[in-house]
């Protein structure tokens, strides 16, 4: 099981969301949304989109694409990140794969 953990403050939110909506920072249709401060998701093997639902922030690169795989790796493998957007402009944490079991991972918007 890996888990995803989001600590921001109350302008901001994490929603999940398809990968369409996550590419256009969409977050009318989100799957789900948290708005308490500090958030902790488990993440299921296969990709999954985070954004900021607070208008501006997604396209401004408060967005997170998490790729959780199942094999092959043990606890505390580091992670192959990508700090490029599809813009090509650096975005922060925007691409992270990870080996499951994860402990935590860390996103403070």
């Amino acid at each position: 099981m890996a888990l995803g953990e989001f600590t921001y403050d109350g302008t901001h939110n994490v929603e999940i969301v398809s990968k369409s909506d996550y590419e256009n920072c969409a977050s009318s249709n989100a799957m789900k949304t948290y708005t308490g401060g500090k958030t902790t998701v488990t993440l299921k093997e296969g990709p999954t989109y985070f954004i900021c639902g607070t208008p501006g922030h997604c396209a401004g690169g408060m967005k997170l694409q998490v790729n959780a795989k199942g094999s092959g790796s043990s606890p505390g493998t580091t992670p192959s990140t990508s700090t490029q957007g599809s813009s090509g402009s650096p975005t922060g944490l925007s691409h992270l794969t990870f080996g499951l079991p994860l402990a935590l991972i860390a996103f403070m918007c």
